[in-house]
């Protein structure tokens, strides 16, 4: 039968040896009815566009067709696998027939069967090819190829046969299926025939990534596969090395053709690219790469686990940084189970497939660089993680993108991943047919008694017994067998190569040694071999302080060398050739502690290397982990100081706490590598409104800064003044999102979704109130903001202060930062008095900011709840190297990320920055300014916390209508008002009232001079005075109450936002005065006058 719908595209035909009826049903619609007498049923049904075809598909013989398919399937899934571990071996062969069920003839392998119907990142030629299945990939191949768009992007394609592009382009991948089928084939006619258009791949991928030239890449969406929310925006590591990797495929595809000449060229080009990539990005001290480096050279250091691994994997550094770049990998993004998860940039991982996931895309890579570093006993976990969540009851052998999906999915590109790492990584068969070789190199765990391969074209078989060992590899092409087998140091009793003696080298690497051969060209490859192990140990300290004295004891080798790239120890020798005695270099921590516990956990974990030699002469090296940990550390909490001593030495002696500037002295006694806490009482006058700083000076000259809660301050109801904006600044919360360059698509829920407006909450807000800070109150402008972003060419602002005393400024904030800021300082406020800055507070990400999204939030919402905001981290022995705390998936842990006060709204989060000045500092301005090239903030508010001088005393404040006892106002101008549209802190102005061009004059109470006065405070506003008649039409005069005689005369200051003057009161002591506010000016703009506050400075304290 044959059915057609007019919806749809296509005809379906069946074919059954049951009754076949069309059915039509209101709901249903048409249908098709199949009913049979027996107790089954055969139905064939096929698609096509036409009849014709449709008639080619459908089988004459439904037997026959069952069979075919059967036939297919068991042939098909004679590719597996046989190990120890059953579910690897169950989701190796899940992995097989999900590569089938997607494949997509000529274009490649769809997404998912359960939702992503396009052919996108084509991770999956890698594991076709093992299955015997390279046609498929050099068709996909040439399908990408023809439909490449004009600025030479590989397209990505729609089941329909048509390119689309997605994320940061795909033509990263197109390279490796070309190097990969390359590698597999030896196909020449492919080479020849994709040379030159592999030439326009990298010339549209320098073009769009490469624009300065440097030879350093940026990257959209997706350098690696399942990370929607990580882009890489300015020169970075992994772009870097996937461009590199593309260069040495086209020298590879040169090198196939005979073209010297194009090979040398692009080595030396790739060459050049890892030249820069090691001097712009590669962290000494850390022993890894960054992320990636903004232009403005801030360099964001701690980046994904391609960061990270793909420096081991692609040979861009050598075997010890190396190790020190996977083992950061090993510390923290790596679970119990072995699975690895993709990077810590984000406050949780989430099981989404946004970048903090450990998902099915990244356990293959953790197999290869684990693998790659003779870790044998661990480069199978990963693998076995994802095959768990494979075969687990929900999925049964659906491949999810994420792990503890519960919904089958038959995601497909980890499924080729998987295939290819199990073979290369774990079996360790690596074929180059154009070299006719193939190198031999497994990862075998101890435990794995046996192990079997079974593919089309390779297979392998693998023994253990004790530490006996035959591995016989078979392949239907002849190659050379290069063996690099790493095994934990030992010496090699006896090597065979197909049951003869053979030639082998012991190579030392770090942790193990390499035992390298070669056998000739061959089908069939057994080797045999067995060894006896190194007996070796070296005791050290698993965590230790900076500065103190480190002492490393082996037995059973001889130490030659230490080898410390990371500048750990300051001094270093090594005794009788079994013990290092070094000294651990002070200031290892700094620029990391700045970020908080999680700081202090992502970057304290070092390694140092021991150069040693077993008593039979082998080579190796031995690395050493630990912790470095601060001297000391100190929280003061409720008048109680705790003292973390992590040095050897007791800590004995006088300390001061310096809090206000004035010194608390107490005695202090804490033992080695302990904590004490002790009580400390000073007065609660000396103490700001919320977050205080205070100074502990310890014995020996080591200098803390303290930050702690204040409870129970009281302050003069003046104390705390809202600071005005210039209204010309602001901007409006809907405009948020031109601010600054989003790589990441958490911005995209909060600006296309629920949350596009993140100070809905403020709607018809002047004021917000603060409630954990007795007293603060923010002025805002309901749901505006000063803008500060470089996008916008505004990567500052200055706050002019009134001059006077100041304890603190409180500055309300909505920080536009991301996961591409993690681990830097995005801005800085600074407090001057003229060009001498009298305090300073740097901002980080994490330390002192959340992410806006609302509470609650999966992604990036880095707020949860309360939080302890000043915690230190659990104490640390001598015997403990790390804190659970830094395991993933605890770690980064949302109650560590900021130590700022958040401000919850139902729309999103903001920041408040605590700026203490720790003693009252003269100060006349504040500038916030941007650090770095995409972190972009809005201001809110800024709160100055004054400090009255017992040495100045008030006269006049105006603050509403009653602050005008005593006053006289002549004429209609004056008024005590804000005017909201240029400031919203009340004056007494001739503006509010009736506008620019209303005159009068207000007159002041008399009031005295008295001896010791030395001068007049004002704070003073308005336009441009002109004079008439010799009389300024706008001014304050200072006048002889007695004699009506003007003493000084002050014209308008040419602003609307406040500015301190200063009279002096030379000779005036004993009069009385008064002020007039003159406004005789009839002008439409530029002609109103205003007063905020008048003072008396005196010597003598009133």
């Amino acid at each position: 039968a044959f059915m057609t719908d007019p919806q749809l595209p296509f005809i379906t035909a069946i074919h059954s040896k049951g009754r076949i009826s069309i059915k039509r049903d209101a709901e249903k619609g048409k249908f098709i009815r199949i009913e049979s007498d027996g107790g089954s049923l055969d139905v064939v049904i096929a698609y096509g566009p036409d009849v014709e075809s449709v008639k080619k598909l459908m089988p004459t013989d439904s037997n026959a067709a069952f069979a075919a398919v059967k036939g297919y399937y068991e042939k098909l899934l004679e590719s597996r696998i046989e190990t120890p571990e059953k579910v690897m071996d169950q989701a190796f062969r899940s992995a097989v027939y999900n590569l089938e069920y997607n494949y997509l003839a000529p274009y490649g392998w769809i997404e998912c069967l359960g939702h992503w119907h396009s052919v996108w990142h084509q991770q999956h030629t890698r594991g076709a090819e093992w299955l015997g299945q390279a046609e498929r990939s050099r068709k996909c191949i040439m399908e990408q190829a023809r439909l490449i768009f004009a600025d030479n992007q590989i397209p990505n394609i729609q089941p329909d046969g048509k390119g689309f592009k997605t994320f940061g382009g795909t033509n990263q991948y197109f390279m490796w299926e070309v190097r990969n089928y390359l590698r597999f084939t030896n196909d020449v006619k492919f080479a020849r025939a994709i040379a030159p258009l592999l030439d326009r791949v990298l010339r549209g991928t320098f073009d769009r990534e490469d624009p300065d030239g440097n030879m350093l890449f940026a990257w959209g969406l997706q350098i690696g596969n399942q990370e929607d929310f990580v882009a890489t925006p300015h020169d970075g590591t992994a772009p870097t090395i996937e461009v590199i990797n593309m260069m040495k495929t086209r020298a590879e595809v040169a090198d196939v053709l005979g073209d010297k000449e194009t090979a040398r060229l692009w080595r030396s080009r790739a060459a050049l690219s890892q030249g820069n990539l090691r001097k712009e990005l590669w962290m000494t001290d850390l022993g890894r790469f960054g992320f990636f480096v903004d232009p403005q050279g801030t360099l964001r250091p701690d980046g994904q686990y391609h960061t990270f691994l793909y420096p081991a994997i692609w040979n861009i550094v050598d075997s010890i940084d190396q190790y020190t770049t996977v083992r950061h990998v090993r510390d923290r993004l790596t679970g119990e189970g072995g699975e690895v998860y993709c990077s810590n940039n984000f406050p949780e991982h989430y099981s989404g497939s946004w970048g903090m996931q450990a998902g099915c895309a990244q356990q293959p890579w953790g197999a290869w660089a684990l693998s790659k570093i003779g870790l044998n006993n661990e480069a199978y976990r990963p693998l076995k993680a994802t095959a768990e969540w494979v075969m687990n009851d929900n999925l049964r052998g659906s491949w999810p993108e994420v792990d503890g999906g519960h919904t089958p999915s038959y995601f497909s590109p980890p499924a080729g991943l998987y295939i290819a790492s199990m073979v290369e990584a774990v079996f360790g068969l690596k074929p180059d047919l154009p070299n006719k070789t193939l190198e031999i190199s497994p990862a075998f765990p101890d435990r794995w008694p046996e192990a079997t391969l079974e593919l089309p074209q390779y297979s392998a078989v693998y023994r253990r017994k004790g530490n006996a060992i035959r591995y016989e590899v078979s392949t239907t092409e002849e190659t050379a067998r290069t063996i690099r087998w790493k095994l934990p140091p030992c010496s090699v009793k006896s090597f065979k190569i197909n049951g003869e003696e053979a030639d082998y080298e012991i190579k030392g690497g770090v942790g193990y040694v390499e035992l390298v051969a070669q056998a000739p060209a061959s089908q069939k490859t057994l080797i045999e071999f067995s060894y006896g192990d190194v007996n070796y140990r070296i005791n050290y300290p698993r965590s230790i302080a900076q500065g103190e004295r480190f002492v490393a004891e082996a037995t059973g080798v001889r130490i030659s060398r230490v080898v410390d790239r990371a500048g750990l120890f300051s001094r270093s020798r090594i005794e009788n050739s079994s013990e290092v005695e070094a000294q651990i270099s002070e200031g290892l921590l700094a620029g990391y502690m700045e970020y908080g516990p999680l700081g202090e956990l992502n970057f304290s974990r070092r390694s140092v290397f021991l150069e040693c030699t077993s008593p039979g002469g082998i080579h190796f090296y031995h690395p050493l982990d630990f912790a470095v940990l601060p001297r000391y550390e100190a929280r003061l909490e409720g008048g109680n100081v705790l003292i973390r001593n992590n040095t050897q030495s007791l800590l004995v002696g006088e300390a001061s706490l310096f809090v206000g500037g004035v010194p608390y002295l107490f005695e202090v006694d804490v033992a080695a590598r302990s904590e004490q806490e002790f009580a400390v009482k000073f007065p609660a006058k000396v103490l700001s409104p919320g977050e205080n700083m205070a100074r502990l000076a310890l014995p020996g000259f080591q200098v803390l800064e303290l930050p702690f809660l204040a409870d129970d301050v009281e302050v003069r109801d003046d104390a705390l003044v809202p600071l005005d904006f210039d209204k010309g600044l602001l901007m409006a919360d809907t405009e948020w999102q031109s601010l600054r360059f989003f790589q990441g698509q958490p911005h995209v829920f909060v600006a296309w979704g629920e949350w596009n407006q993140p100070l809905k909450s403020l709607e018809g807000k002047d004021t917000l109130e603060v409630p954990e800070i007795p007293g603060l109150e923010f002025a805002i402008n309901q749901r505006k903001f000063v803008p500060l972003s470089r996008k916008i060419d505004k990567p500052s602002y200055r706050q002019s202060l009134s001059k006077g005393l100041y304890k603190k400024f409180y500055l309300l904030l909505l920080p536009l930062v991301d996961n591409h800021d993690m681990f830097t300082e995005v801005a800085q406020v600074n407090v001057y008095n003229g060009s001498t800055c009298v305090g300073s507070k740097v901002l980080t990400y994490p330390g002192d900011l959340d992410y806006i999204n609302p509470m609650p939030h999966p992604v990036g919402g880095t707020y949860r709840g309360a939080r302890d905001r000043f915690a230190l981290l659990p104490l640390l022995d001598e015997k403990s190297g790390d804190w659970e705390e830094g395991k993933a998936p605890g770690f980064a842990q949302p109650g560590y990320w900021s130590s700022s006060l958040p401000v919850v709204l139902d729309s999103g989060i903001l920041t408040v920055i605590e700026v203490d000045l720790g003693e009252p500092r003269e100060a006349d301005s504040l500038v916030f300014e941007i650090r770095g090239e995409y972190a972009a903030f809005g201001l809110l508010g800024i709160v100055a916390e004054k400090f009255f001088d017992p040495t100045v005393r008030t006269v006049f404040e105006f603050e509403s209508a009653d602050s005008l006892e005593g006053w006289k106002l002549k004429g209609h101008a004056f008024s005590v008002a804000p005017v909201p549209h240029l400031f919203t802190t009340p004056t007494l102005n001739s503006l509010a009232k009736a506008g620019e061009p209303a005159m009068g004059k207000a007159v002041s109470p008399a009031f005295s001079i008295k001896e010791g006065d030395q001068s007049l405070l004002i704070e003073c506003q308005g336009g441009k005075s002109e004079d008439v008649n010799g009389k300024q039409s706008l001014s304050l005069r200072l006048v002889d109450a007695r004699s009506g005689k003007v003493l000084e005369e002050i014209p308008a200051p040419g602003s609307h936002v406040l500015v301190p003057k200063a009279i002096s009161l030379r000779g005036m002591q004993g009069r009385s005065v008064r002020l007039e506010l003159i406004d005789m000016d009839k002008r439409v703009a530029y002609a109103w006058i205003g007063l905020k506050s008048v003072r008396i400075k005196s010597n003598d304290i009133n």
